[in-house]
Parts: C-alpha cells; structure tokens; sequence
C-alpha cells in the first residue's frame, strides 16, 4: 500500500498551478496581499523567507518580487532575488539565469535586464514568462518616462498572451500602462485594411513606432530580438502599406496618424518623440 503522504508529481504540479491562478485572480481583484500570501505558500511553504525552492519554481520568484514590491514588502522582494541567484549557483541553466535576471531587474528597475531575461525565456520556450517579463519591462521602461520603448514593448507581450489565449494578462499589462497614458489603440476584430495604418500587423506597427521615432533596422532588431533580414521585410510591408518611398514619410504617417487620434479626443497611441521633436 502506498503512504497516504506520497504525492503523485501530476497532481502537485496542477495543485501549484491552481495557487498562481487563485494568486492572479486576487491581483486582478485588487487584493495584491492576499495574490502574495498565495506566492509565497508555493515558494516559501514555511514562511522563512529563504525560499528552500527548487528550479520546477524558480519561475514563480519574479511574482513574489513584483507583488512584494507592490504592498512595500522590499524585505521579501530582496529575499526572493537572492534564492533565485542561489538557484543558478545551483543549477545553471537559461531558465534559472532567465528567472534571476527577471528578479534582479525588478528589484535595479532595470528594463534592460528584465528585457534580457525575456530572451532567456524565449531560448526555453516559456511564452507565457516571455510576455510576463517583457510586460515588466514595459513598465519600468514607462517609469523612466521612455513612452516609445514601452509602447514597444507593452505590444510585444499583448502579442503574446493574445496568442496563448491569456485574455486577463492582456488585461492587466492594459491596466498597468494605463496610469502613464499608453495604450495600445484600438483594434477591433474587423477585417484588416489592404493599405494604410490599419492594414499592419502587431509586428508591423511596433517597428513603424519605432521607424517613426529615428531608430536605424540595426537598433530595432536588437530591441525587438529580430534578425535584421526580419526587420528589413517588415519594413518593406510597411512602405508599400503606407504607399511609401522612404523612412521620413512613415515618420510622417506616424504623425499624422497621432494627429488625427488626437483630434478625435481618443487615447494616445504614443509617439511621443514626435511630439518632443515638435
């Protein structure tokens, strides 16, 4: 006969699983102490704050950092930091430096490393934590008050978690970007434009942002982790959607797209180095 105290490895696994949905459910409903308290039961079982957890939930250390940040709780932000620089001590691998670098960007306000943790997550095909980390990115970028890159970014997780079907993320990184006036715009579910702004792709807008704002197919790939080849055939859609003949005059649409959202007293789609240009 089987110990009642062994636990099939499935069932523990989905067990954890339901507690980060309960801890997103509570976040989502304003209850940011309660999502942690739920973190933390997975990750620091015995509430010592030295998170004796293992590289299966590692991945969950960067929601305890955000969370602890949020009601103030710097003490266990820092704490979970640490176990995750522990854990690639430990276990060196792209999803341990990825969940490490993820937490030690949140705790620097560093976008750059929360961006270079997305990478790593990408390298281990963890979409769901790409997105998380470049939603974080996001934020941070839109602290520092770089508007552009954050739109960026915010647009590359949306992309993300509309594509994993993660409808209350794209939610909340909307509700987070929010309070700094970016949005995505609109985008209704109707039929896509041949030509015209209307007429690109997530991808294709983002690198028109960033087009728009002066930066060279070299920068973009870089920010956006393309190859340069990617961004050039982006590029290209984008001039003949735009009837256009060169970089200034997708600048020039970029404005006058901004103008007419603007004259329509609807949110800012963000190009805000345009503006600054001005």
């Amino acid at each position: 006969m089987k110990s009642s105290a062994t636990i099939n490895p499935e069932v523990a696994v989905l067990a954890e699983l339901n507690s980060v949905g309960l801890a997103r459910v509570a976040e989502r409903d304003g209850r940011p102490e309660e999502a942690l308290s739920t973190m933390l039961g997975i990750v620091d079982p015995e509430g010592t704050h030295v998170f004796p957890i293992g590289a299966a939930a590692v991945q969950w250390l960067s929601d305890v950092v955000r969370l602890a940040q949020a009601v103030g709780r710097l003490d266990i932000g820092a704490a979970a930091a640490r176990a995750a620089d522990r854990e690639v001590c430990l276990r060196p691998t792209p999803a341990t430096r990825a969940a490490a670098r993820h937490c030690r960007g949140l705790i620097e306000a560093n976008p750059e490393e929360v961006r270079t943790a997305a990478r790593l997550y990408e390298s281990v095909g963890a979409p769901l934590l790409q997105a998380a980390a470049l939603e974080d990115a996001a934020v941070l970028d839109a602290d520092r008050g770089d508007a552009v890159i954050a739109r960026v970014t915010y647009l590359a997780a949306v992309d993300i978690y509309r594509e994993l079907g993660a409808t209350w993320d794209v939610m909340r990184v909307d509700a987070r970007l929010r309070p700094y006036n970016i949005r995505r715009g609109a985008r209704g579910s109707r039929r896509r434009s041949a030509l015209g702004w209307e007429a690109f792709t997530p991808a294709e807008e983002r690198i028109a942002v960033l087009v728009a704002a002066g930066q060279s197919n070299a920068t973009i790939a870089t920010r956006l982790l393309l190859s340069r080849h990617t961004v050039e055939s982006h590029v290209s859609h984008i001039l003949r959607k735009l009837n256009a003949t060169s970089r200034i005059e997708i600048a020039q649409a970029a404005a006058r797209r901004h103008s007419e959202i603007s004259h329509r007293h609807r949110p800012s789609v963000g190009f805000p180095l345009l503006d600054a240009a001005g």
